[in-house]
Formats: structure tokens, C-alpha cells, sequence
């Protein structure tokens, strides 16, 4: 597994098992492909498609059919 936080500077001094502090604050909201939903990713691996994220939904937006 590659985990990595994006936006996380000191991610790369920590091991995959360690247990690190994150200023979710301090994380960027990004816009989604859907409009009025943004994403603040957590801990993500690309190679596997893990995923940890918070969502933020703009009041009425609706999210299209879709799977996991």
C-alpha cells in the first residue's frame, strides 16, 4: 500500500503503520466532477483506490446514480 495524505508536507517521515495528527482545517476542499459537492481527502492509495474522505454537499445537490 501507498497511502499518502495530499496537501500533507511532513506524510513522507511517517511509516505505513504509524499514527500521525492531520489538520483537517488546514486541508483543501476540491470541487468533484458532480457540481456542489467538494472532497477533503484523508488518507488515500491510488494503486488500490482506498479511500478516507469528507464530503460537502451544497443544500438541493443531488448525487447521480453510480457504484462501489
Amino acid at each position: 500500500m501507498a497511502l499518502e495524505t495530499p496537501g500533507e508536507a511532513r506524510a513522507h517521515l511517517l511509516g505505513p503503520l504509524d499514527s500521525h495528527y492531520l489538520d483537517v482545517e488546514a486541508l483543501p476542499w476540491k470541487p468533484t466532477q458532480v457540481p456542489g459537492i467538494d472532497i477533503k481527502v484523508l488518507v488515500q492509495d491510488k494503486d488500490t483506490g482506498l479511500l478516507t474522505a469528507l464530503f460537502r454537499w451544497q443544500p438541493g445537490t443531488e448525487l447521480p446514480l453510480h457504484e462501489h
